[in-house]
């Protein structure tokens, strides 16, 4: 691949082998002619261009950038999987100073443009997807200068709206999402100049890439798109930058795969984003309110719940769960609902639902025999196991029935009591305890959405080295698990490698641990008749969750029966 010229006045890329700046080592230029023209322009940038590589790609600024170490070893990694010409735009725009003299600065923006133009399409989409994690977290005036890689990738021409592909086949996957998906998730609830960056990454591409506002990601993740996940409950909120989507055209009424809209998104630790959507009517299109979601309840069934959950919901011991710290929420919850009553909207009323079978369909005796044990580990280990039962025949798909680890997270953090859940990617899970409290969430066969609360009344004993070693093929028995994801991030929820202890540490369990719960359903779910109609008239239940530790959630209903007397 033939190189750069640094003189830019010259517009010969020889195939030669090129000659380099003997100062700064990072500069070719096609002959010693061409040197000497350009050191004129040359030597203010020879000198921030000598260093380490490592240094070239650290700001002065670092430690006031409030990026952890993981983080800006992740980005640094990520950069040098690029071709030189990426890595020395990088080191360009790094070194750019606060005040430049603008021929100077002219002359940098030459120099990125003819590395940008060496660089292929697929490698120019790849580049721009790094460069949103490399851009945010940097100072505001740096990633506005005519300097910023983004902005030169535009100018020389890139998709603004290509999906992220994966690292191994440089395509798009199932996972794929676009650069407005990921920059929506980037807010931050303790920096403002996280948030301000994020507004102007997505003005750059708005307003100069021309990206489309309302985009999608894949399948893999629910087709969701810009405004849906800058809307996101789980998340941080940024109102700038939702303004920002509303005013190029933001759809407010576009749907997920499962039929959820960014007003359903923002329930239940969001809402003043959805009070600000309903504030936005003046944009080009005004909100819907009774759109449904695929179980057929709209926004304010949801609202409806959400009130009925915080103020009236109580555990087996009939303590009160509202706490203080959600009088606001239930405040905001409130006004919501105001708002949406006043466009129009009406609560889905389910109607006649006949019952499917009930608590009958997920009990054991209607689970289907397998060749497997009752938890199947032989996709962990490559081995053959010989008896078991397979999961119930309705539990697939789109539904499930778990602990949902941020929904029990926020409970914790309201509540502040202890609930039972994995790591999610926030923390450590927690150790399974008697008296813990628990929430299980369920998606029933009739596309009803549920949850359980309650306690857990028995723990069982975690397997041993010696237990799990007959169950797989190790020769060393301190590994107790394989990797079972292969996102390479060092904190991600689904690597499951290293020793008994550490592993336990992190997820507070370990592979196929079982704990006994007794539960009942929450007073919104109790109240909605396709839930009613499944369940019959059982009130209390006893579910035994086995952990799971190849799903994200890894607290798994194993089993569940009715409980005819909770109080022994």
């Amino acid at each position: 691949m033939s190189e750069v010229c640094g003189n830019n006045n010259c517009n010969n890329l020889c195939g030669d082998p090129p000659r380099v700046c003997s100062k700064c080592k990072a500069t070719p230029y096609c002959s010693r002619e061409c040197q000497k023209k350009a050191w004129k322009l040359h030597k203010k940038l020879c000198a921030s261009l000598n260093k380490g590589a490592a240094q070239q790609l650290h700001h002065d600024d670092h430690d006031e950038e409030l990026i952890s170490e993981q983080m800006h070893s992740m980005v640094l990694s990520s950069l040098y999987m690029f071709p030189r010409a990426a890595q020395e735009m990088y080191r360009l725009f790094k070194s750019t100073p606060k005040e430049e003299d603008d021929n100077y600065l002219e002359c940098r923006v030459l120099k990125m443009k003819k590395l940008a133009l060496t660089l292929d399409q697929c490698t120019k989409e790849e580049f721009m997807h790094s460069l949103v994690v490399l851009l945010h977290p940097t100072k505001t005036w740096l990633i506005e200068k005519p300097t910023s890689p983004l902005l030169i990738l535009f100018q020389t021409g890139v998709n603004a709206d290509a999906l992220s592909t994966d690292k191994r086949t440089h395509l798009p996957d199932d996972s794929s999402y676009t650069c407005l998906c990921q920059i929506a998730q980037l807010s931050s609830a303790k920096s403002d100049m996280y948030n301000k960056n994020q507004v102007i990454l997505g003005r750059q591409f708005l307003e100069v890439g021309g990206a489309n506002v309302n985009a999608r990601a894949n399948a893999g993740m629910s087709f969701n798109f810009p405004l849906y996940n800058a809307c996101a409950s789980r998340l941080p909120t940024n109102p700038e930058f939702i303004q920002l989507l509303l005013e190029h055209g933001a759809d407010p009424n576009m749907q997920t795969s499962v039929g959820e809209t960014p007003l359903m998104n923002c329930l239940n630790y969001s809402v003043g984003v959805g009070i600000q959507l309903l504030s936005f009517e003046q944009y080009h299109m005004p909100i819907n309110v009774n759109l449904r979601r695929y179980d057929g309840h709209n926004v304010l069934g949801m609202v409806n719940g959400s009130i009925s959950r915080i103020s009236g919901g109580t555990f087996k011991d009939g303590q009160e769960t509202t706490p203080e710290k959600m009088e606001y929420l239930l405040k905001q919850l409130l006004e919501f609902k105001t708002l949406l009553e006043a466009r129009g909207a009406m609560e889905y009323e389910g109607g006649d639902i006949q019952a499917k079978g009930g608590v009958d369909m997920i009990q054991q005796k209607d689970i289907k025999s397998s060749f497997l044990l009752e938890y199947d580990v032989s996709s962990l280990f490559n081995i053959d196991l010989n008896r078991g039962f397979d999961a119930p025949s309705w539990c697939s798909g789109e539904r499930g029935f778990y602990i949902r680890d941020e929904l029990a997270a926020q409970y914790e953090a309201h509540e502040n009591k202890e609930y039972l859940h994995g790591n999610s990617g926030r923390g450590c899970g927690r150790k399974p305890q008697v008296g813990q409290r628990v929430v299980i969430s369920a998606v029933l066969e009739n596309d009803s959405c549920c949850e359980f609360v309650g306690k857990v009344v028995q723990t069982f004993a975690i397997p041993t080295d010696a237990h799990l070693k007959r169950m797989k093929t190790s020769s060393n028995p301190s590994d107790l698990y394989q990797v079972c994801c292969n996102c390479t991030k060092s904190d991600c929820p689904l690597t499951r490698t290293g020793k008994r202890f550490d592993i336990l540490r992190k997820h507070g369990t370990v592979h196929t641990q079982q704990v006994l719960t007794t539960v009942k359903l929450t007073k919104a779910s109790a109240g909605d008749p396709a839930i009613a109609a499944f369940f019959g008239v059982s009130k209390w239940y006893d579910i035994l969750l086995r952990c799971d530790d190849t799903k994200l959630n890894m607290w798994q209903v194993a089993k569940i029966e009715p409980n005819q007397n909770p109080s022994s």
